[in-house]
């Protein structure tokens, strides 16, 4: 039997979402809850918004890698086009975007004008293990999402019973990795553990 540690979420330490930012004027936008894995379910509110305004709901990333010698660069994507309310307010749930681990803004824009912003971390979560059991050899495969691209969230350490396996990087596959390896060891549990890293 093979056991991924820490339940369902990896958090980087360090990064934490902003609960609500303005933008110019009185406009505010929050998003409930602020952090979890790709796909949470969130609620997204904003207030002092121009009323009856069609705006944009803007979720912002980065692409690229650092070993190409391209580098990387922010990118904003438009996950869709709201209609703001006539006491200038918006409420809308929010699937979180397949993508980076780590902090990501979310705005309402107006044209090239941001009216409103917050903020949303993305955990790095174990999506699957499969097989979770058979002899010693078996090929096994581990998927995260999730995994980030900063310095310290780009990088994940890999341990099979406290020793060293190696390590994975997802910033090129957009924080989607797979992870193969063969089980080893005498029958019963082993511990699959993935520690966060710094990038050099």
């Amino acid at each position: 039997f093979f056991s991924a540690a820490s339940a369902h979420t990896l958090v980087a330490s360090g990064t934490r979402g902003s609960p609500s930012t303005a933008g110019s004027g009185a406009a505010s936008l929050s998003i409930s809850p602020s952090q979890g894995p790709v796909q949470t379910r969130t609620l997204l509110e904003g207030s002092g918004l121009p009323p009856d305004a069609l705006v944009s709901l803007v979720w912002e990333t980065q692409v690229g890698n650092r070993v190409s010698g391209s580098g990387f660069a922010a990118q904003e994507n438009e996950i869709t086009k709201l209609t703001v309310g006539p006491d200038g307010r918006v409420s809308v749930p929010v699937a979180v975007p397949d993508d980076l681990g780590g902090l990501h803004g979310v705005s309402i824009r107006s044209g090239d004008k941001t009216l409103a912003r917050t903020h949303f971390v993305i955990e790095t979560s174990i999506v699957s293990i499969t097989p979770t059991s058979g002899p010693a050899g078996t090929p096994v495969t581990v998927r995260l999402k999730g995994v980030g691209w900063t310095d310290y969230d780009n990088i994940y350490v890999l341990t099979y019973d406290n020793a060293y396996m190696g390590y994975v990087c997802g910033f090129n596959s957009q924080g989607d990795v797979v992870v193969n390896f063969r089980a080893a060891g005498p029958p019963g549990v082993h511990l699959i553990d993935f520690y966060p890293g710094i990038y050099q």
